[in-house]
């Protein structure tokens, strides 16, 4: 007897043929197209998320990362930033969709972020935090 995923996976062959490449969420945090740490995740807990969140590499070289000196603040304030206008941005748009844009300020910048709640590799849900050209 097949389980619901080989019912699906099978599924989706059939629709779609074989799996040409996959790139997994594991594979993008560990080739550093993708931000996960412990430090990041506990602060969105604190702010009110639910879910895991990631931060594309977009996102985080170009405005939150303040481990180089030409940006003023510190990574932590500029992810509390973040996660504050997210959760601001869900309170006024509602949750009808899986992508809310919404923007916020860090520095001089005022910057539109795309939050995308999606699958991890487990299928539990997570919320990535990008720059709309990252999507």
């Amino acid at each position: 007897m097949q389980t619901q995923t080989q019912l699906t996976n099978s599924s989706m062959t059939e629709i779609f043929g074989e799996v040409i490449s996959e790139y997994s969420q594991q594979q993008a945090i560990e080739d550093g197209q993708l931000i996960q740490t412990e430090e990041i995740s506990k602060l969105a807990r604190q702010c009110g998320i639910a879910y895991p969140v990631l931060l594309t590499n977009g996102l985080f070289a170009a405005h939150v990362d303040c481990s180089d000196s030409r940006k003023s603040g510190d990574t932590i304030g500029r992810c509390w930033d973040l996660f504050s206008m997210f959760r601001v941005a869900l309170r006024m748009q509602g949750n009808d969709g899986s992508a809310i844009k919404f923007r916020v300020k860090f520095g001089s910048r005022l910057v539109v972020v795309l939050a995308v709640c999606g699958p991890q590799d487990n299928g539990e849900p997570c919320i990535t935090f990008m720059l709309p050209e990252d999507y």
